[in-house]
């Protein structure tokens, strides 16, 4: 297994999305309001 247990190529991850949250919190809190508009536009 290439990079280890949890790591991006772990195939238990597959179907998820891998996000850092090391950031300021307006840069999350614009990065959370865009994953959101992306999710409606696509819900179905």
């Amino acid at each position: 297994m290439i990079g280890g247990a949890g790591g991006a190529t772990d195939p238990f991850n597959e179907g998820f999305v891998r996000c850092s949250l090391a950031i300021s919190y307006p840069k999350l809190e614009e990065g959370l309001e865009r994953m959101a508009a992306v999710v409606q536009k696509y819900k179905s």
